[in-house]
C-alpha cells in the first residue's frame, strides 16, 4: 500500500478547524452587537417610561 503524505491529512484538518473558528468568532461577535442593540432598546423604552411618568405627575 502506497502512504500517503502528511501534508494531504493535516491540511483538511486544519482546514476544518480554521473554519470552525471563524463561524464561531462571527457568532460571538453578532451575539455581542445583538446585545448592544437590544440594551439600547431597554435603555430608551426607560427613558420614555421615566418622561411619561413626570408628565403624569405634573397633570
Amino acid at each position: 500500500m502506497k502512504k500517503s503524505p502528511q501534508i494531504k491529512t493535516a491540511f483538511p484538518t486544519f482546514a476544518t478547524i480554521f473554519f470552525i473558528s471563524i463561524f464561531i468568532l462571527f457568532g460571538i461577535m453578532e451575539f455581542r452587537h445583538t446585545k448592544n442593540l437590544i440594551n439600547q432598546y431597554e435603555t430608551g423604552i426607560k427613558q420614555i417610561t421615566i418622561k411619561k411618568l413626570r408628565y403624569f405627575r405634573i397633570i
